[in-house]
Protein backbone atom coordinates (compact mmCIF):
# COMPACT_ATOMS: atom_id res chain seq x y z
CA UNK A 1 0.00 0.00 0.00
CA UNK A 2 1.30 3.16 -1.18
CA UNK A 3 0.44 6.49 1.09
CA UNK A 4 0.49 9.88 -0.57
CA UNK A 5 0.62 13.28 1.63
CA UNK A 6 -0.85 16.20 -0.43
CA UNK A 7 -2.98 14.11 -2.69
CA UNK A 8 -5.25 16.83 -3.36
CA UNK A 9 -2.22 19.35 -4.72
CA UNK A 10 -0.79 20.01 -7.79
CA UNK A 11 2.03 17.18 -7.91
CA UNK A 12 0.32 14.73 -5.42
CA UNK A 13 -3.02 14.69 -7.46
CA UNK A 14 -0.37 13.64 -10.79
CA UNK A 15 1.13 10.89 -8.53
CA UNK A 16 -2.15 9.64 -7.37
CA UNK A 17 -3.63 9.19 -10.88
CA UNK A 18 -0.63 7.61 -12.07
CA UNK A 19 -0.46 5.19 -8.95
CA UNK A 20 -3.82 4.15 -9.90
CA UNK A 21 -3.56 4.01 -12.95
CA UNK A 22 -1.01 1.77 -12.51
CA UNK A 23 -3.48 -0.33 -10.08
CA UNK A 24 -1.27 -0.20 -7.11
CA UNK A 25 -3.10 0.35 -4.18
CA UNK A 26 -3.20 4.10 -2.76
CA UNK A 27 -3.73 5.91 0.83
CA UNK A 28 -3.88 9.47 0.81
CA UNK A 29 -3.37 11.74 3.31
CA UNK A 30 -5.46 15.25 3.14
CA UNK A 31 -5.93 17.95 5.65
CA UNK A 32 -9.36 18.33 5.03
CA UNK A 33 -12.54 15.73 4.27
CA UNK A 34 -12.62 15.22 0.51
CA UNK A 35 -14.64 13.05 -1.91
CA UNK A 36 -11.74 10.71 -2.11
CA UNK A 37 -11.87 6.87 -1.31
CA UNK A 38 -9.23 5.71 0.95
CA UNK A 39 -8.02 8.90 2.68
CA UNK A 40 -6.94 9.94 6.04
CA UNK A 41 -7.66 13.06 7.55
CA UNK A 42 -4.21 14.25 9.14
CA UNK A 43 -2.28 17.48 9.92
CA UNK A 44 1.38 17.21 9.42
CA UNK A 45 1.11 18.48 12.79
CA UNK A 46 -0.99 15.16 14.67
CA UNK A 47 1.55 13.00 15.01
CA UNK A 48 -0.97 10.21 16.32
CA UNK A 49 -3.22 10.58 13.28
CA UNK A 50 -0.31 10.40 11.22
CA UNK A 51 0.76 6.93 12.94
CA UNK A 52 -2.15 5.60 12.54
CA UNK A 53 -2.25 6.70 8.51
CA UNK A 54 0.92 4.74 7.89
CA UNK A 55 -0.42 2.11 9.46
CA UNK A 56 0.08 -1.09 6.63
CA UNK A 57 2.20 1.44 4.19
CA UNK A 58 4.84 -0.15 2.11
CA UNK A 59 5.80 3.42 0.54
CA UNK A 60 5.37 6.74 1.14
CA UNK A 61 5.05 10.21 -1.45
CA UNK A 62 5.76 13.00 1.27
CA UNK A 63 4.41 16.14 -1.70
CA UNK A 64 2.70 18.05 1.20
CA UNK A 65 3.91 21.62 2.00
CA UNK A 66 3.88 25.04 2.06
CA UNK A 67 5.37 26.82 -1.24
CA UNK A 68 3.91 30.09 -1.21
CA UNK A 69 5.31 33.61 -0.54
CA UNK A 70 8.56 32.40 -1.57
CA UNK A 71 10.36 35.70 -2.01
CA UNK A 72 8.62 38.33 0.25
CA UNK A 73 7.90 36.71 3.70
CA UNK A 74 6.14 38.01 6.57
CA UNK A 75 7.83 36.56 10.09
CA UNK A 76 4.28 34.13 9.72
CA UNK A 77 5.01 32.61 6.40
CA UNK A 78 8.69 31.90 7.66
CA UNK A 79 7.51 30.41 10.83
CA UNK A 80 4.43 28.46 8.88
CA UNK A 81 7.50 27.17 6.40
CA UNK A 82 9.32 26.18 9.08
CA UNK A 83 5.84 24.10 10.71
CA UNK A 84 5.09 22.48 7.58
CA UNK A 85 7.83 21.95 5.48
CA UNK A 86 10.71 21.07 8.11
CA UNK A 87 8.19 19.78 11.67
CA UNK A 88 5.41 18.54 9.49
CA UNK A 89 8.06 16.71 7.39
CA UNK A 90 9.81 15.11 10.19
CA UNK A 91 6.43 14.11 12.07
CA UNK A 92 5.51 12.18 9.14
CA UNK A 93 8.82 10.21 8.74
CA UNK A 94 9.28 9.80 12.22
CA UNK A 95 5.91 8.06 12.05
CA UNK A 96 6.28 6.23 8.88
CA UNK A 97 9.51 4.61 11.16
CA UNK A 98 7.40 3.58 13.53
CA UNK A 99 5.17 1.95 11.54
CA UNK A 100 8.04 -0.08 9.72
CA UNK A 101 6.95 1.78 6.43
CA UNK A 102 10.09 0.55 4.13
CA UNK A 103 10.11 3.40 1.31
CA UNK A 104 9.98 7.49 2.20
CA UNK A 105 10.19 9.43 -0.90
CA UNK A 106 10.12 13.81 0.26
CA UNK A 107 9.13 16.12 -2.76
CA UNK A 108 11.46 18.39 -1.72
CA UNK A 109 12.98 21.60 -3.98
CA UNK A 110 16.12 23.01 -5.78
CA UNK A 111 15.55 26.28 -3.42
CA UNK A 112 17.28 23.78 -0.72
CA UNK A 113 20.61 24.83 -2.06
CA UNK A 114 22.36 27.43 -2.14
CA UNK A 115 21.77 29.83 -5.58
CA UNK A 116 24.28 28.85 -7.68
CA UNK A 117 23.93 31.76 -10.49
CA UNK A 118 25.86 30.86 -13.80
CA UNK A 119 27.35 27.94 -11.88
CA UNK A 120 26.62 24.40 -13.25
CA UNK A 121 25.41 22.59 -9.90
CA UNK A 122 24.52 19.57 -8.19
CA UNK A 123 23.87 18.43 -4.82
CA UNK A 124 27.06 19.51 -2.86
CA UNK A 125 27.29 22.43 -4.39
CA UNK A 126 28.70 24.66 -0.87
CA UNK A 127 26.18 27.63 0.53
CA UNK A 128 22.96 27.55 2.27
CA UNK A 129 19.57 28.38 1.02
CA UNK A 130 18.28 31.94 0.68
CA UNK A 131 15.10 31.68 1.72
CA UNK A 132 13.12 30.64 4.99
CA UNK A 133 11.46 27.45 2.26
CA UNK A 134 14.59 26.60 1.28
CA UNK A 135 16.44 26.55 4.83
CA UNK A 136 13.01 24.74 5.88
CA UNK A 137 13.10 22.24 2.85
CA UNK A 138 17.09 21.60 3.53
CA UNK A 139 16.50 21.00 7.07
CA UNK A 140 13.73 18.50 6.41
CA UNK A 141 16.03 16.47 4.01
CA UNK A 142 18.30 16.20 6.61
CA UNK A 143 15.42 14.71 8.82
CA UNK A 144 14.26 12.14 6.24
CA UNK A 145 18.24 10.89 5.97
CA UNK A 146 18.30 10.71 9.54
CA UNK A 147 15.43 8.59 9.98
CA UNK A 148 16.17 6.46 7.27
CA UNK A 149 19.20 5.60 9.06
CA UNK A 150 17.90 5.37 12.10
CA UNK A 151 14.81 3.20 11.22
CA UNK A 152 16.43 1.24 7.89
CA UNK A 153 13.94 2.79 5.72
CA UNK A 154 14.59 3.48 2.19
CA UNK A 155 14.69 7.12 1.84
CA UNK A 156 14.92 9.89 -1.06
CA UNK A 157 15.20 13.46 -1.13
CA UNK A 158 14.17 15.00 -4.79
CA UNK A 159 14.77 18.53 -5.34
CA UNK A 160 12.06 19.48 -7.81
CA UNK A 161 12.82 22.44 -9.90
CA UNK A 162 9.85 25.29 -10.38
CA UNK A 163 6.86 22.43 -11.07
CA UNK A 164 4.04 24.02 -13.45
CA UNK A 165 1.99 22.38 -15.90
CA UNK A 166 0.82 18.79 -16.10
Amino acid sequence: MNLISGATGFVGQRISQNLSAADLECRFLVRNSVVVEHHVIADLSEKSALILGCQGVSCIFHCAGYAHALSSLSSDDAARHWQTNFQGTRNLVEAAGDAGVQRFVFLSSVKAMAEPGLVCADENFPGNPETAYGQAKLAAEAAVLEAGQRYGMHVVNLRLAMVYGS
